[in-house]
């Protein structure tokens, strides 16, 4: 049994294994349970079906934990469980066994591959009065850092291109506070101005940030560690 436990051990911390995989081999893996408290996203592992039971100490590995301030880059293969998991700690995925605590202090922001927003018929202006309040003055002010001037403000959200909806709710999740950000391939479609703004307001989040993207460039540019799946 400890020869087991040891060699387990070693595998799982040999950072080119894929966990689960390491798991099922050792017996299936029966509880996956992530928690999100303050600023953190824990997943522990518990309990192997073939009747080892390890101690969180154990589990609470560098690989699958994220401290407040992060920005961590989820890697794998076609398949390997990227999306799911993003829709998991979203809720947005209920089709997993184990349980997702989030704590109240966390405010989740999301970032998609495609952005809508509630009502497309609405002007970039009429959206931000109606959901965030303020004077026209404010609104302006604010959208003006996203590059949306003058006359653009008037413009239908139905109209906005990949760039302009990118810019609109980065605009959205810093009012929001949000102080843990997912992004799915945030750079898909985006123009140099546009991918010049999301670098910058990511590389000056000082919440935490997971994201999926196969952009080299800008993987190395945000990123300060990987998770790979």
């Amino acid at each position: 049994m400890k020869n087991r436990l040891r060699e387990l051990e070693n595998e799982m911390a040999n950072p080119n294994q894929n966990l689960e995989r390491v798991l099922q081999k050792y017996g299936r893996l029966q509880e996956k349970y992530i928690a999100l408290g303050g600023y953190e996203l824990e997943e522990k592992f518990k309990k192997i079906c073939s009747g080892f039971k390890f101690d969180d100490d154990f589990l609470k590995k560098e690989y699958n934990t994220l401290s407040g301030g992060e920005k961590v880059q989820l890697k794998g293969k076609n398949g390997s469980g990227k999306s799911t998991l993003i829709k998991i700690i979203l809720g947005k995925d209920n089709d997993f066994s184990g349980e997702i605590k989030i704590n109240p202090s966390v405010k989740i922001g999301y970032i998609p591959q495609e952005i809508k927003f509630q009502n497309e018929s609405d002007t970039i202006l009429e959206y931000f009065l109606k959901n965030f309040g303020g004077s026209e003055t404010q609104a302006r002010t604010i959208l003006a850092r996203y590059m949306f001037y003058g006359e653009n403000v008037f413009k239908r959200m139905k109209e906005l291109s990949g760039g302009e909806r990118v810019r609109l709710l980065i605009a959205e999740l810093v009012i929001k506070q949000t102080n843990f950000l997912i992004l799915d391939e945030p750079t898909n479609h985006l123009d140099i101005s546009t991918r010049e703004i999301l670098e910058d307001n990511l590389k000056a989040y000082s919440g935490t940030i997971l994201f999926v993207s196969h952009d080299r460039y800008f993987a190395r540019k945000i990123a300060e560690r990987e998770i790979e799946l």
